[in-house]
């Protein structure tokens, strides 16, 4: 049993005759007929009726059917990927990088290496954390930003962590407090990452402690969501500092949250010696993340320090 000889079968049973698939296949009628009989034989029960010029499905195939689909898509999907890991491989220099810093940190950094760098071609790609400490670690990637657990190991690279802020309207009854608590958030739409992510965590653990019942009302797998719902749902929730530096809206404020809520992020770089490359990128990453540094006020509510 093989790839074409499914696709003779799906083909003919999705457009009734054997003329449309072979069409469709760019082969003759006679090889698609051929393709049935040989599959036929592999399954040991026949797939279709002729009968008076037409073809129509047997019990078996029409049970069949969803079978063969599956195994296409799968297929279809495999090559996908590898489509995608060859156009990574043939890049100069390959990027791997969380939602939040693919979207609001490393393009600036990028861009300055492109500048410098006209002949070099980039790939940025967007993972989750997990994907990008494997692609680095394989040399798939060349660098990557993303999230970590505390004191999670992640060889040579650097170690930040950043505070992460209460997000309300500024119609909001928080907005006119200077450090919002767990206690605030008593009977408040509450907006957070997914589940195991570290500021959920984090939020879930400051309301556990001052013994206010944790409910996660809305969850969400980016910043930048979260930041919508706060800005058109009435919900309270927690926001990077580089996301609200790109997305700050007008009806939004920012408030300092006691305990903490913070996001624990590295830079990686794949093994062996960095490349003068990589270490230029890094370094690029990392002027980023000081002028972050330098711009917030010492009162701030968002701080970013180096582990």
């Amino acid at each position: 049993m093989n790839e074409r000889q499914l696709l003779a079968f799906t083909n003919v049973l999705r457009y009734g005759t054997m003329t449309k698939a072979a069409e469709l296949m760019h082969v003759t009628q006679s090889a698609v007929s051929q393709m049935i009989t040989s599959l036929e034989e592999d399954l040991g029960f026949p797939v279709f009726d002729r009968r008076q010029g037409k073809i129509t499905a047997t019990p078996q195939g029409r049970s069949f059917l969803a079978t063969a689909e599956d195994v296409l898509a799968s297929i279809e999907k495999a090559r996908r990927d590898a489509t995608e890991l060859r156009n990574l491989s043939v890049g100069n220099f390959r990027i791997a990088a969380t939602s939040v810093f693919a979207i609001a940190l490393v393009p600036r950094a990028l861009a300055r290496f492109s500048d410098r760098h006209p002949e070099v071609t980039t790939s940025l790609q967007a993972h989750h954390s997990r994907d990008i400490r494997e692609m680095v670690a394989s040399a798939i990637f060349d660098v990557g930003v993303c999230e970590v657990s505390a004191g999670e190991h992640h060889g040579d690279g650097a170690s930040y962590t950043l505070d992460c802020a209460l997000l309300c309207h500024r119609d909001d009854p928080l907005a006119a407090k200077d450090v919002v608590t767990p206690q605030d958030l008593r009977q408040r739409t509450v907006v957070t990452l997914y589940d195991r992510h570290p500021t959920a965590f984090a939020v879930r653990e400051a309301l556990l402690d001052s013994e206010i019942a944790w409910k996660s009302h809305i969850e969400c797998n980016l910043f930048t969501v979260a930041l919508q719902l706060v800005l058109h749902g009435g919900a309270v929730g927690w926001i990077d500092p580089f996301t609200f530096a790109m997305f700050d809206h007008p009806a939004l404020c920012v408030r300092r949250f006691e305990p903490r809520v913070t996001l624990p992020f590295a830079i990686l770089r794949r093994p062996g010696e960095a490349t003068p490359r990589v270490a230029e990128m890094i370094g690029l990453i990392e002027e980023e993340i000081a002028a972050r540094q330098r711009a917030a006020p010492d009162n701030a509510v968002f701080q970013v320090a180096r582990l």
